[in-house]
């Protein structure tokens, strides 16, 4: 295998795991935008409770 042909192949390959990373990532951010959401309508409601 030529050298350009195995740089363009990791480089692929970088980018295919970076990019599920990331969707990945968003996932959680996501979630935890959700979650400090919720916290924070559970925190006024034993606040006031």
């Amino acid at each position: 295998m030529r050298r350009n042909n195995r740089v363009a192949l990791w480089w692929r390959q970088f980018y295919a795991l970076v990019s599920r990373e990331f969707f990945v990532i968003n996932g959680y951010s996501r979630l935890s935008r959700m979650l400090m959401a919720l916290a924070t309508r559970l925190n006024v409601l034993l606040r006031w409770s």
